[in-house]
């Protein structure tokens, strides 16, 4: 009679989905450079999932934290950061920009004139409140926009 040997899984279920998102975080990284490549750079090929997904990589979060409820500091800050970034960076309106981290307008209103806070205070006392303008140029770095700041 005869019995199979099971083998042990290659990887967990666990460790699959951190490996399909970190291939599709890929993916959107190399279409970018592609467009940017092909295009020239112009900021309207740049899509506000590229802007969650660089926020997320440089802050080490992950997409459902950033989206979700939670009021942490950290997720509240890169937040605030994307709600900048697309609203102001890529003028995009308050409404649609809340949208896509599940706020409405008023939360993107506050959002974008407290990162603009933070940039003025920098601007005129060299004093980097919570790493803001740091984070803040090291998102625009990665996405190949020129920094303000």
């Amino acid at each position: 009679m005869f019995t199979p040997i099971l083998k042990k899984p290659i990887m967990t279920i666990d460790e699959a989905k951190e490996l399909i998102e970190k291939l599709d975080h890929q993916q959107r990284v190399l279409k970018r450079w592609v467009r940017i490549y092909n295009d020239g750079y112009n900021m309207n090929k740049i899509e506000e999932e590229d802007v969650i997904d660089t926020v997320c990589q440089v802050m080490h979060l992950s997409r459902s934290d950033v989206q979700g409820r939670r009021r942490h500091p950290k997720f509240v800050l890169a937040r605030q950061i994307i709600m900048y970034i697309i609203n102001v960076r890529m003028n995009r309106s308050t409404t649609y920009t809340g949208s896509v981290v599940n706020r409405d307008h008023s939360t993107c209103i506050y959002s974008v004139n407290s990162i603009k806070g933070s940039i003025e205070l920098y601007k005129k006392r060299s004093i980097d409140n919570q790493n803001v303008v740091s984070t803040l140029r090291e998102c625009e770095e990665k996405l190949s926009i020129q920094a303000l700041v």
